[in-house]
């Protein structure tokens, strides 16, 4: 837990101490989410967040996240620097499930003024907290992320904001040890993919 925290600490050290010497907004918020998951062999760079695309067969797994958000705009720019904290739930076949407590860093662009349309990518970096029927998770994990999305302000303190995420594993997710019909040992490594759409409130506290 401390190494996933100590980078968070550093970076928000770093843009709250210069406070005074240039004009910022600081907002914070909360999110909810809900999507598809790939975990299986079968890489897949596109998923959609509520139904299964290219007319694969297999079901896609359950991706549930819920988690709090901070966003730092220098003002004049058209870009936030973003972190936070979420926990992220897999469901996945069977009885197989397991949860991440993540921290993202990344950047979001906004076009429009009164009604914005937001697009940004970032990485992210989680530690596994439930882990299920005792699959050999890699933890920590690491991770690409993109999204678009729109905000609507609904006053000069709070906006309103829903958009589609897309996240891309760097690490693997899990392995499976095997053994072939000729008593040959072999791992086999999943690579997960999470599609999904969110909803999040943001608060300008200064």
């Amino acid at each position: 837990m401390k190494k996933l925290l100590k980078p968070l600490v550093v970076f928000l050290f770093l843009i709250l101490i210069p406070g005074s010497a240039i004009a910022q907004m600081h907002q914070a918020g909360v999110m909810l989410g809900y999507g598809s998951t790939n975990s299986t062999n079968h890489f897949r760079p596109f998923l959609l967040p509520l139904e299964n695309p290219y007319g694969f067969t297999e079901s896609l797994d359950r991706y549930y996240i819920t988690g709090i958000c901070y966003y730092y705009t220098p003002e004049k720019y058209r870009f936030s620097i973003k972190t936070g904290l979420y926990y992220d739930h897999w469901d996945g076949p069977g009885e197989r499930s397991s949860g991440f407590l993540n921290i993202p860093l990344g950047i979001d662009f906004s076009l429009g003024n009164k009604f914005r349309f937001i697009y940004g990518l970032g990485i992210y970096s989680g530690i596994l907290i439930s882990n299920t029927e005792n699959l050999d998770i890699n933890n920590p994990r690491l991770g690409f992320e993109a999204n678009i999305g729109i905000e609507y302000p609904v006053s000069t303190k709070l906006s309103l904001c829903a958009g589609y995420q897309h996240n891309i594993g760097i690490t693997n997710f899990y392995r499976e040890y095997n053994v072939s019909p000729g008593g040959t040992h072999y791992t086999t490594k999943y690579r997960r993919t999470d599609a999904m759409i969110n909803i999040s409130v943001k608060y300008t506290i200064f």
